[in-house]
């Protein structure tokens, strides 16, 4: 049985199809959204975290020692990795690919109301298929302890904390 679709036009012209359980999808995570937010960021402030997804940015953006870092990649090279890295036809991997990138931003828009195209709201942006797995690890732990350092240098030394990262009650 086929899924009921609907198509949207949006400001960018572009024309895109809808089933019902995508929309499903999208609305049962902006919920998740939501009722976990408050959980998300208390762990994070807790304990540190890697928060993966484009939307990390938004719901984490404002948190006093977080490092945004935006991961991207020239087309025909995420088409081949793609096909490489998941035993894709080329066919497929093109298909998937022209709909994350259309899909992807359009959701952040739409339900998390920021632009996630913009590179002022990151730290760090990394081409990863121009660099190794190793080194786009590299670049963004280097990020990471640079921006702790920077944190650090706001704290006063009497209200550091010696132990592991994020034990201490600055956040």
């Amino acid at each position: 049985m086929l899924s009921p679709q609907f198509e949207d036009t949006g400001a960018d012209g572009i024309r895109l199809k809808f089933t019902i359980p995508t929309v499903v999808l999208a609305v049962a995570a902006l919920a998740l959204y939501w009722v976990y937010f408050a959980e998300v960021v208390g762990l994070v402030k807790g304990f540190g975290a890697v928060v993966l997804g484009r939307d990390a940015t938004a719901i984490l953006g404002s948190m006093r020692g977080a490092v945004h870092i935006r991961i991207i990649g020239d087309t025909e090279d995420r088409i081949e990795q793609a096909m490489r890295d998941h035993s894709l036809p080329r066919e497929v991997a093109e298909q998937r690919q022209v709909r994350e990138d259309r899909m992807r931003p359009r959701m952040s828009r739409r339900l998390m109301h920021w632009e996630p195209t913009d590179e002022g709201r990151y730290h760090l942006i990394i081409d990863s298929t121009r660099i190794s797995l190793d080194e786009a690890v590299e670049e963004n732990v280097a990020a990471v302890e640079a921006e702790r350092e920077m944190v650090d240098l706001d704290v006063p030394p009497e209200e550091r904390s010696e132990g592991s990262p994020g034990d201490d009650a600055r956040d």
